[in-house]
């Protein structure tokens, strides 16, 4: 059938890395960060490896901080920040969760902090809300809660992303990060764009056939 073909063909887009997000609110001011800030892996091959081809959450993972307050101190009340802390974790495989990495994973990533110089993190949280792979699946619809998409797969997929078309279904479009040209909020936007674009050439190829 039909349908089958088409499942086969997308079995070549597979989900690119999900994250594990923390929100936290700090009671007090770390002058030593920035606004966006990376604590590297020692080892990136490793964590690399780990996360790609394990499949796993890396031992030691790269992790990322932004404070929007270094830019705007209206974002947090005065002498506060407010941390958006992110890991990239492989994406959920087919009914897997993240319940039981939730709590370990976390003390990884608090411990990396305070390895790394923010020696009193653990105590200065006074708000905190969690992001999981769960999460960004069940909110989003993000297949095995994906944060970019699909991967661009040389060898499986050629680098492309799922077609803005159906080939299946007649008028039915896609639009958002697995499709042309991929994720991030820039490239979704453009997404958008070029799906209306799309959408539009194509009702004005039939207008043009109607009145032939």
């Amino acid at each position: 059938p039909q349908h089958k073909t088409q499942a086969k063909k997308l079995e070549k887009f597979e989900p690119s890395v999900s994250g594990l997000v923390l929100l936290l609110g700090l009671k007090r001011e770390y002058p030593q960060l920035a606004h966006h800030n990376f604590f590297f892996s020692k080892d990136p091959e490793e964590e690399f490896k780990q996360i790609f081809e394990e499949k796993r959450p890396a031992d030691d993972p790269t992790v990322y901080i932004g404070i929007s307050s270094k830019s705007d101190p209206s974002q947090a009340p005065e002498g506060k920040e407010n941390h958006f802390v992110l890991t990239h974790v492989p994406p959920l495989k087919e009914g897997e969760t993240w319940e039981k990495y939730k709590t370990s994973y976390r003390e990884t990533v608090i411990s990396k902090l305070e390895r790394n110089g923010l020696t009193t993190i653990r105590e200065d949280i006074e708000f905190e809300m969690t992001f999981t792979p769960d999460d960004l699946q069940s909110l989003y619809g993000a297949n095995g809660g994906s944060i970019y998409g699909v991967v661009a797969n040389k060898k499986k997929n050629g680098g492309f992303k799922i077609p803005s078309k159906s080939e299946l279904i007649s008028q039915l479009y896609f639009v958002g990060g697995s499709t042309h040209p991929g994720g991030g909020v820039p490239m979704v936007t453009l997404s958008g764009q070029l799906t209306a674009d799309l959408i539009a050439e194509e009702l004005t190829i039939q207008q043009k056939t109607a009145v032939r």
